[in-house]
């Protein structure tokens, strides 16, 4: 969905008993970034994503690497005369071996949070291949034909977000049954279950 079609589901939303007519675009634009940048925070916008191959430069004796944003690491590859050769998992009982100044090519990888470790250490500077999920780095919409980078099947939460918070400032019930839809279209749920859900509650127009 483009931000225009997010205002205007949004204002479709308020329009009926939360005086929407008193929201500007600019109003409903501030809204939207609001429940944009909320949505990329939660577990469903980013394990939805595709994974993407990303390359980071290290440097001779450097012994981790920060996988700034990594959700789910599929595998890790150490370019050798130009082509990848995949890293494998250090055992577990070789752990040790990653506090040891041992150097050369590196063959496996210990993943710690956002950081991957390397073993041996590169003894001189290469190119670290990793293929994974990373959480969504938003920017703000602010054309009419932006769109969010979460998946668009999970787009319609952000305008049920967006509605919460104006239903919130009247101190309207409907505010948690907005919250309520909004997570319930993100979690992808069977489409028959969710619409037919949203047309039970009073105040939400089909």
């Amino acid at each position: 969905m483009t931000l225009a079609q997010l205002r205007a589901m949004v204002r479709g939303l308020i329009s009926y008993d939360l005086e929407g007519v008193r929201a500007t675009d600019a109003d409903l634009n501030d809204l939207i970034n609001r429940a944009y940048f909320a949505q990329c925070e939660t577990e469903s916008a980013n394990i939805a994503r595709q994974p993407e191959e990303r390359s980071y430069n290290v440097s001779a004796n450097q012994r981790t690497v920060a996988l700034t944003g990594i959700i789910r690491l599929d595998g890790a590859a150490w370019l050798v005369a130009g082509q990848p050769s995949e890293l494998e998992p250090l055992p577990i009982d070789q752990r040790p071996r990653l506090f040891r100044p041992d150097t050369g090519t590196p063959r496996y990888f210990r993943r710690d949070g956002e950081n991957l470790w390397l073993y041996p250490i590169p003894a001189s500077s290469g190119s670290l291949i990793v293929v994974g999920v990373f959480k969504i780095q938003p920017t703000l919409l602010t054309a009419d034909n932006h769109e969010p980078q979460t998946p668009p099947s999970i787009h319609p939460g952000i305008g049920y977000r967006a509605a919460a918070e104006w239903a919130l400032r009247f101190g309207s019930p409907k505010a948690q049954a907005l919250l309520q839809a909004a997570a319930l279209a993100e979690q992808q749920l069977d489409r028959n279950k969710f619409a037919d859900m949203l047309h039970a509650w009073d105040g939400i127009p089909r």
